[in-house]
């Protein structure tokens, strides 16, 4: 399998036809919202794809899966329901058994799979005392055992299901995000759009390392995603945390890639411009959180919570009561976290009262807020240790700095650099993420374990 990571690799950077018809009736969906017409559309394009998985195709259904979203006001695959089940349970089972039925399996993987099946039904079992609620638990636990089979079919899977993994990613960084962005804010009121995705930061952090290969229209793609992030920041909002993730990859980008210096300055250039651009193009809220970005990364380094703004500190502060929580258990449990189902307690330690945050309804539930109890935190850092302890934090960390040490590959070097800001930032937050970290992680344990031989 050395190929998989042979520098003369070059995946596709240019949709197919029937990656655009499929796109476009997607699109058409979006615009139709919770329409009967949209409701059929996306059952026959799940339907087609799975036909396609079961004849060896995976991009039709990584390709729904990407373009979906739960959070959105539109029908996709994650907001269809057929009986009060949701479809894209469907999809996920379909796409699992085609793994699982053409997986390259290595005895060598053995010890890995035990350790993480074992790990799974630790943490499940563990859940069982420290749920929030039965709901709560049940739903977790389907979550994490989506994530965990993704994992392990993604890491023996063959080296064309890799690759349809990653330019699917790369595909929907260049054309399909900006594309489905632009058309929601044009029908969209006010700052709410119709389309919100959860899985969005996997788009600011691969843009730019994406742009810097030679790819098809590029100059074109440069544009087309500028207007769609202009147009984020002045109809909708701009998050903090994506400037600083995207200003983060840049940073590692001057670290790790051998850039032209003339292209350094014209990348300091072009962020430096864009940032004061977008601030004053920006909504009153996009203004707000490039505000944010600036002061939280000041005053975290300075080790000042109380200064920090309200959005980060909320992270850090969830971050700080889990640990408290972890501590308060006994010795075993800051080791391996409270497992699934389990939440973020601040009955007792009371930091967001002492770092004086009230929290409102878009943080989280009427119920929690009033409980002082939460299902889970904002991102993977705060959210990864209260469910699987420190282990499970230093598992992820140790993966995707290993990660890292893809760069050096030419192929993939775009995904070895962005894939684990995303993974650690991102984790927690809608099935979506739970699908797509598990599928980046084994990719990532794939390349990294064809690495070694």
């Amino acid at each position: 399998m050395k190929n998989i990571l042979a520098n003369n690799i070059q995946l596709n950077f240019l949709p197919t036809t029937s990656m655009w018809l499929f796109f476009l009736t997607h699109c058409f969906c979006l615009l139709l919202g919770f329409n009967f017409l949209s409701f059929i559309l996306i059952i026959l394009l799940g339907l087609y794809s799975i036909y396609k998985c079961f004849n060896g195709h995976v991009s039709y259904v990584l390709l729904l899966l990407v373009l979906g979203s739960y959070h959105s006001n539109f029908y996709n695959v994650y907001t269809l329901d057929i009986f009060g089940f949701k479809y894209v349970y469907i999809l996920i089972l379909c796409l699992l058994i085609l793994l699982a039925i053409r997986a390259k399996y290595n005895s060598k993987l053995l010890p890995l799979f035990s350790f993480i099946l074992f790990y799974f039904i630790f943490l499940f079992v563990l859940g069982f005392f420290f749920k929030y609620s039965w709901s709560w638990y049940i739903n977790e636990t389907i979550a994490f055992a989506i994530f965990t089979f993704f994992i392990l079919l993604i890491s023996v899977s063959r080296k064309e299901v890799i690759f349809k993994v990653l330019e699917t990613l790369a595909l929907y960084v260049l054309y399909f995000n900006p594309l489905m962005s632009i058309l929601s804010i044009g029908f969209s009121t006010g700052e709410e759009s119709i389309l919100y995705d959860e899985f969005e930061k996997f788009y600011f952090v691969a843009l730019v390392p994406l742009l810097f290969y030679k790819i098809p229209n590029k100059w074109g793609l440069i544009v087309l995603n500028i207007t769609a992030i202009v147009l984020k920041a002045s109809f909708t909002y701009f998050s903090s945390l994506n400037v600083i993730l995207m200003i983060t990859v840049i940073a590692l980008m001057f670290i790790f890639y051998k850039i032209p210096l003339i292209k350094k300055i014209l990348l300091i250039l072009l962020v430096t411009v864009g940032t004061y651009g977008v601030y004053n193009l920006g909504s009153k809220q996009t203004k707000f959180k490039l505000y944010q970005a600036m002061t939280a990364v000041s005053e975290i380094l300075n080790g000042d919570i109380s200064a920090i703004p309200r959005s980060p500190k909320v992270r850090v502060l969830e971050f700080l009561i889990s640990f408290e929580n972890l501590k308060e258990e006994g010795f075993i449990f800051p080791f391996v976290g409270k497992g699934f189902g389990s939440y973020i307690d601040d009955t007792k330690t009371k930091y967001f009262s002492k770092y004086k945050i009230t929290l409102e309804d878009y943080d989280y539930s009427k119920e929690e807020v009033k409980r002082r109890k939460f299902k889970k935190g904002h991102g993977g850092i705060p959210y990864i240790p209260i469910k699987m302890g420190f282990l499970g934090l230093c598992i992820f960390s140790t993966i995707c700095l290993m990660g890292l040490t893809l760069i050096r590959y030419k192929a993939i070097y775009w995904f070895a650099i962005s894939s684990p800001i995303y993974v650690l930032t991102t984790f927690s937050y809608g099935l979506k993420n739970y699908i797509f970290v598990g599928i980046i992680i084994g990719v990532f344990i794939k390349l990294l374990l064809n690495k070694s031989k």
